[in-house]
């Protein structure tokens, strides 16, 4: 999944090209138009208010596609902050990929290129931020993972093999053992499949490295582990699309298919804790959008009958909030460093997630 995913030259992700919207293999929030940017924005904004300073604000974004998310939060924040808080603001993207950190700068470097700069990975940004918010939207859903099998009451590991007409599976050993200790108290069903993702783990100890006061904002799809791995779930939720349509042979059209796999918020979570961060939020895409939205609908509406330019941006909002688009599939889960745990009373985005967090575990 690494190599068909991540090779610097045949790889998914790699080629630079239109893989999102219409024409591209899948929809995101940020290809539902600049709605979803301004709601960020506004997050941003209280994000800064729990961490004043008179320095640097860092944004830190990774899994950037086109830079369409950067320049919509930074449009939206140009209108929202005094002219001497915005100049503040310094915008790293993490982009490991030329071509793409290419096309980020092409949609960004007209109007916020001073502002904006690339880093290969996190490693070239860790530690050098005082204070800021690290955001990712739609990566770790994009992370390798193992699959695994659960056969003659033990767990055996999915491995993938080299045939004369392509390749194949083949249930062997768990290959690290990180695995028996992800694993370990499961109980599942004979022939029970699932996923385990290893690089959540590190990615997440990597994220808290960033910022001596800072909050980490994921969005993504994914499930509690109560959930991720149910007795109905018996085939894990590694995916693959292209064209919109799903792929069944996973081995069919390498390097052109988007290779998915839900998160496990739980598993996230714990490793987000024991890198020394607290959970701050926790609920569903539609819940947090509509609270943050709160104050905004609220000046639509006392402005009277929208214009054609409002009329589009409250239907977008519809999409981002109905449970049967991407208000229930999606989730977001707000960690927080050296902020303190109140912190989470003055984000408005949880202010309707009920009981959210304690799903969690």
């Amino acid at each position: 999944m690494a190599r068909v995913l991540y090779h610097p030259e045949w790889g998914y992700y790699a080629g630079g090209a239109a893989r999102v919207g219409r024409a591209g293999d899948f929809f995101t929030s940020v290809s539902v138009g600049d709605c979803f940017g301004i709601l960020l924005a506004r997050h941003v904004t209280e994000v800064m208010g729990l961490l004043p300073g008179d320095g640097a604000f860092h944004i830190v974004e990774q899994g950037a596609n086109d830079g369409r998310l950067a320049r919509d939060i930074l449009v939206h924040l140009r209108l929202l902050l005094p002219e001497e808080d915005f100049a503040r603001i310094r915008y790293a993207i993490i982009e490991p990929f030329p071509r793409l950190r290419k096309r980020q700068r092409a949609t960004l470097k007209e109007k916020f290129g001073s502002q904006v700069v690339h880093f290969a990975g996190i490693e070239g940004v860790a530690g050098k931020c005082e204070r800021g918010l690290f955001l990712s939207n739609e990566l770790l859903d994009a992370f390798p993972v193992h699959r695994v099998v659960f056969e003659t009451e033990r767990w055996r590991e999915i491995h993938v093999v080299e045939k004369e007409d392509g390749f194949g599976e083949s249930a062997g050993d768990l290959s690290d053992p990180r695995l028996t200790a992800a694993l370990k108290g499961l109980s599942v069903a004979e022939g029970y499949r699932t996923e385990i993702c290893l690089a959540a783990s590190e990615w997440m100890r990597e994220a808290a490295s960033i910022f001596g006061r800072g909050l980490v904002t994921v969005i993504d799809y994914g499930l509690v582990e109560e959930a991720y791995f149910s007795p109905e779930r018996n085939e894990g939720t590694l995916r693959g699309y292209r064209e919109h349509r799903l792929v069944e042979d996973l081995y069919d059209g390498i390097g052109e298919t988007d290779l998915t796999a839900h998160v496990n918020f739980s598993h996230l979570a714990r490793s987000a804790r024991a890198s020394g961060l607290d959970v701050l939020g926790f609920c569903e895409q539609g819940r947090f959008l509509v609270g943050q939205a709160a104050d905004w609908m609220g000046e639509i509406e006392a402005a009277g009958a929208p214009d054609a330019r409002t009329a589009s941006l409250i239907r977008q909002f519809q999409t981002l909030i109905h449970p049967g688009m991407m208000g229930r599939a999606f989730q977001i889960l707000t960690f927080g460093k050296n902020v303190g745990t109140d912190a989470a009373r003055r984000l408005t985005g949880f202010q309707h997630a009920g009981e959210g967090a304690a799903g969690l575990g």
